[in-house]
């Protein structure tokens, strides 16, 4: 009974000593996997290196569990798939083929789903190109750890190795642990790589914007405009060409408003569209006139647009020098003029003929007889003064229209205007089997325009639908002016200087808005239509652009049209081009109606030429002309005024220092001393005779003809002149100098 006793003792000691081992082997165990653990934790802590982290964390779990190779597989947050980061003991070929993979099927699928590691045999059946390529490699034996931080699965931990290796449940516990630390490690390389990529790259962007800013002022140094950063209306900078460009320095321009430096009469215009709004985007280009520090004006074209500046709202704003521009435009505007005055040339010729031959014709009459007839002397006087005044007219009007003069907008009438116009055509419409259909409003007002500009798009109209009816025999040419309300939808900005970019000429000309005056919601409409072939309507598009012609080749420049839109539109108005329902072209010019200047008369007042003679005085003739020294002195004598000559300007100074006339006539242009150079003389050594000078020119035509009256501000005579104008100019000054 002791026996059995003693050894039940036995069996309880064992056991409990076992237990004891059991215990003890697992503490150590513990003990191992919390160093490993540990060890672990430390070498993938060791660096912020995302690379770095990744091999280590590869390296070190192959370490501990006693296998040949190992891969890191984290998801793409885009795709879901799993990408190849690290890889350890797999070969170039494998690791190729396995770079990204799905993981729906394979064996680390599942690992992917439940956030459990995997352990046992790769798959053999599943016949996808991991499992295909490992078992290729030998590997048989795999263990998936998920790499996890914050509850998420990163991606995986793919350990492989040839042979089986038992794996417990104290195992997955451990590879459960290990996946996690390595998750962690894992995550704050991540962050760490995306933080240094960010300051990188901010850095990069910084030395890019710095980079960008120098090419900035670079490009903005060297413009060929001006350019300028306007806030609250005044300047906070002035690229070099355009301190130059107005003649200020960098620190005078910084104390001066943008409008300073703007025409007093674009101030407004400028202020509305481009400082005291901000402009939304690009604000149409503007045409205006600036002024330099000098007091120089300079024709200008205006951009601007809406930018912060030191965080507040400024404008950008771009100025681009006009002056050569306009010097070229000008002189494209006067060589169409001469073109078109070729064109005239022959017409005038013949219609010049026709007077000279009655001229002619009556005054040999009239000289071959000693005592002609009262009936033949009174007819052949009369046919002659007609025959001169008709030939007069015909020469003033092409004088008119050939003038070249800078832009001078006043009050015009349409109507005289186009009458002009067609006289100057009425030779070679006629010939040309064209009948001239008018319908002139009478009460048509007056508008505010360039009458030369304006004369020369009524011409090349006219030139073009007698072109195209003379091809076909002859025709019918209908030219009507009225007066028309503005329609509501009507391109009112074609109409106010504001013209929008679908509307733009393709020669790029913008109207200058700020010259034109205001005006009312009605419009003046010129109409010149012929019933000729019309316009092919796959062309109409196009008759506005520049150099674009259906004439044969020499016969046209192809800038008429397009030269005539500009003009029109300058002028605030529109041209439009179209075919008559009844057959022809038809072109439409619409121009705005000012109402404030159509008071102004369009001729001298009636007092004028009522004025009664003056007492007699002393008046001198000088011309190099004998005839017209006679007929100006027969008229003055008439007058009852004593008057003295000089065929020449020398012998005029000679009677001009020895006494005093109350009145002179004086032609331009003469030999020895001409017009100029006497009134240079007089005006030095008797400023107050040298004012009382009458001009008398035939070549009002010339520049220097013009200039030299204007600057002088003396009246002049236009050749040839009527008796009724001398009489009224002598009645008028001398009767000046009475009262005064």
């Amino acid at each position: 009974m002791m026996w059995q006793d003693r050894m039940q003792e036995n069996v309880a000691s064992t056991q409990t000593h076992e237990r004891i081992l059991q215990w003890s082997r697992r503490i150590v165990e513990h003990s191992r996997q919390l160093a490993a653990l540990n060890s672990i934790a430390s070498s993938v802590s060791q660096s912020l290196d995302f690379q770095e982290t990744l091999e280590s964390a590869i390296s070190q779990v192959l370490h501990l569990m006693e296998c040949d190779a190992g891969m890191i597989f984290l998801t793409d947050v885009f795709t879901g798939d799993l990408t190849l980061k690290a890889s350890a003991g797999i070969s170039p070929a494998t690791v190729s083929q396995i770079e990204r993979i799905n993981p729906g099927d394979t064996c680390i699928g599942r690992v992917m789903q439940t956030g459990e590691p995997a352990v046992g045999e790769i798959p053999t059946g599943d016949g996808h190109p991991l499992s295909r390529s490992l078992r290729r490699e030998g590997y048989w034996f795999f263990a998936a750890i998920p790499l996890r931080s914050k509850g998420r699965t990163l991606g995986v931990l793919l350990i492989v190795h040839p042979h089986p290796k038992q794996v417990d449940a104290d195992a997955r516990q451990f590879l459960t642990a290990a996946g996690d630390i390595i998750g962690v490690a894992i995550e704050n390389a991540a962050l760490y790589r995306d933080v240094a990529e960010l300051l990188n790259e901010t850095r990069h962007q910084a030395e890019k914007l710095r980079e960008s800013e120098r090419q900035f002022r670079t490009l903005i140094d060297s413009a060929n405009d001006a350019v300028a950063i306007v806030q609250d209306g005044r300047f906070q900078y002035l690229n070099p060409f355009g301190l130059a460009l107005f003649g200020y320095t960098a620190e005078e321009i910084r104390h001066l408003c943008f409008l300073d430096l703007v025409h007093p009469r674009d101030r407004e215009t400028v202020a509305r569209h481009h400082l005291w709004r901000s402009p939304q985007g690009m604000t149409a280009p503007l045409d205006i006139m600036m002024v330099r520090k000098d007091g120089t004006a300079i024709p200008v074209n205006l951009n601007a647009c809406a930018i912060d500046y030191w965080r507040k709202p400024a404008v950008l704003i771009i100025v681009r020098d006009m002056t050569e521009s306009h010097r070229l435009r000008q002189q494209i505007l006067h060589t169409e003029k001469m073109a078109a005055l070729g064109q005239l040339i022959s017409g005038i010729a013949h219609e010049l003929n026709n007077p000279l031959t009655t001229v002619i014709g009556y005054s040999e009459l009239l000289c071959q007889q000693s005592h002609p007839p009262e009936e033949l002397l009174e007819e052949g006087l009369t046919a002659i003064h007609e025959a001169a005044r008709r030939a007069s007219q015909i020469v003033r009007n092409l004088l008119a229209f050939a003038r070249q003069h800078p832009v001078e907008r006043s009050p015009v009438n349409i109507n005289e205007l186009m009458e002009r116009t067609l006289a100057l055509r009425s030779y070679e419409l006629k010939v040309n089997n064209i009948e001239i259909v008018t319908d002139f409003d009478p009460q048509l007002p007056l508008i505010v325009a360039d009458g030369a500009q304006l004369q020369q798009v009524f011409l090349n109209l006219i030139i073009n639908a007698e072109q195209a009816m003379q091809a076909h025999g002859g025709g019918h040419l209908f030219v009507r002016t009225r007066v028309k309300a503005l329609r509501p939808e009507h391109d009112c900005k074609s109409l106010t200087g504001e013209v929008s970019p679908a509307s733009q000429p393709s020669n790029g000309q913008r109207p200058a808005s700020a010259d034109l005056p205001s005006h009312t919601n009605t419009l003046v409409e010129i109409i010149v239509a012929d019933d000729g072939p019309g316009i092919p309507p796959d062309l109409l598009h196009r008759i506005f652009e520049p150099f674009f012609t259906t004439k044969p080749v020499g016969q046209g420049t192809g800038l008429g049209l397009s030269i005539s839109h500009s003009i029109i539109e300058q002028h605030g108005g529109r041209i439009s081009a179209g075919n008559r329902s009844e057959g022809g072209a038809e072109f439409v010019i619409e121009l705005p109606l000012v109402t404030e200047l159509n008071e102004h008369p369009s001729s001298e007042p009636d007092e004028v030429q009522s004025l009664p003679p003056t007492a007699p005085k002393q008046i001198l003739v000088i011309d190099d002309e004998p005839s017209i020294v006679r007929l100006l002195q027969t008229i003055a004598a008439s007058e009852g005024h004593s008057v003295e000559t000089a065929t020449d300007g020398r012998a005029a100074l000679a009677k001009l220092r020895s006494r005093v006339y109350d009145l002179i006539f004086c032609d331009v242009k003469m030999p020895l001393v001409n017009g100029q150079q006497l009134y240079q003389e007089l005006k030095r050594f008797n400023g107050t005779l040298a004012k009382k000078i009458v001009f008398i020119t035939g070549d009002v035509i010339s520049t220097d003809t013009r200039a030299f009256l204007q600057q002088t501000g003396s009246r002049f005579l236009e050749k040839p002149f009527h008796q009724q104008d001398v009489v009224r100019l002598m009645r008028t000054l001398l009767a000046q100098q009475e009262s005064s």
